[in-house]
């Protein structure tokens, strides 16, 4: 046994795992020993007790009051018995090193208990990675687990660099599409708004972007557990082909089947619209391109349009829809387009 640990163990400066060391080693040499390693140094060690370490020195001073207390009375018992055959003798100094040895260990297992037990625990916080992605793109990314997440525009994602050993939680603001790797052990989870979407092994899409009125959850495949992080007892699971619809304003949530180009079209460059009213088709071309529109009148909800483009400009999707819904456009500049409602 290392010396200098011994010496940090009295003094109460070991490591949990330093001072678990040393209790295994006592557990197995006995105290004579310890004895012999530490009895010419200990009172040295004492005096180099750190100031960190008043509390173990306190401690110690009770327990030489106690261990001289014993000797005097010792003592005073051998002086009074008769004895021919043998004369007295002083309390040998090995014997009270031996019973300071002994205190001793009890005081290191009070500083441990001390200086791990009492100490409150710091957690160790995790460090959570965000990506953005700006209006007009999209991205694809891995997490540390291999579940890949295709981020919708004008999207974004928190995560940490690495998932714990009980879970793998998310959040996101916008849309994305998750294709989980699958594991039984960690649940992984997405947290979008005012709901929270469990699975295991399964590919679904998220859509939540702040400026809508609802969230969406359409699953492709496996199974997803939907809980209502406002109730506690509203949870829905959803099948593959179906999708939940959660009203932010009613706080009702329905449970229906899905148009796939609709709802993961995104996810191949496929731009779909089913009955979309104006304020829809232009907030999506907005985040799709990355552009602002102005117009020359409010828009109206009546108006609505269905159609699909794939991996096309902005003024082919534009000319398409004007010859529907019959408005004019203009771009004043690569991002900024005049919109003239007939």
């Amino acid at each position: 046994m290392d010396k200098e640990l011994l010496k940090k163990f009295i003094q109460g400066k070991c490591t949990r795992e330093e001072s678990q060391n040393v209790m295994s080693w006592f557990d197995t040499q006995g105290e004579e020993k310890f004895l012999e390693l530490v009895e010419n140094d200990w009172h040295s060690w004492e005096e180099e007790t750190s100031e960190e370490g008043n509390q173990l020195k306190h401690i110690l001073g009770k327990i030489h009051t106690r261990i001289s207390e014993k000797e005097l009375n010792l003592v005073h018992k051998e002086k009074q018995i008769p004895n021919t055959r043998t004369t007295y003798k002083p309390y040998s100094y090995r014997k009270y090193s031996l019973a300071a040895v002994i205190s001793l260990l009890l005081i290191a297992g009070v500083a441990f208990v001390i200086q791990f037990s009492n100490t409150p625990k710091v957690e160790k916080k995790v460090e959570l990675k965000r990506k953005k992605i700006p209006l007009g793109q999209k991205a694809t990314i891995y997490l540390s687990d291999g579940t890949k997440v295709m981020l919708n525009a004008g999207s974004s994602i928190s995560y940490p660099e690495k998932f714990s050993k009980t879970s793998r939680e998310v959040s996101l603001e916008g849309e994305a599409f998750f294709e989980v790797v699958e594991d039984k052990i960690r649940p992984f989870s997405v947290i979008s708004g005012d709901i929270t979407t469990t699975a295991l092994g399964t590919s679904f899409n998220v859509n939540a972007y702040q400026e809508n009125d609802h969230i969406e959850v359409a699953l492709a495949s496996g199974k997803v557990l939907i809980k209502d992080n406002n109730k506690e007892v509203k949870r829905t699971v959803l099948a593959p082909g179906e999708l939940l619809n959660l009203d932010l304003n009613t706080g009702n949530s329905n449970k229906e089947n899905f148009n796939v180009k609709e709802k993961l079209g995104w996810t191949e460059s496929l731009l779909y619209f089913n009955d979309a009213g104006a304020k829809e088709v232009f907030s999506t071309l907005k985040r799709w391109y990355g552009v602002e529109f102005t117009f020359n009148r409010e828009m109206t909800e009546k108006w609505k349009y269905s159609g699909e483009f794939k991996n096309k400009s902005l003024e082919t999707v534009l000319k398409g829809i004007s010859y529907v819904k019959d408005f004019d456009f203009v771009f004043r500049d690569g991002k900024h387009i005049d919109v003239y409602f007939k």
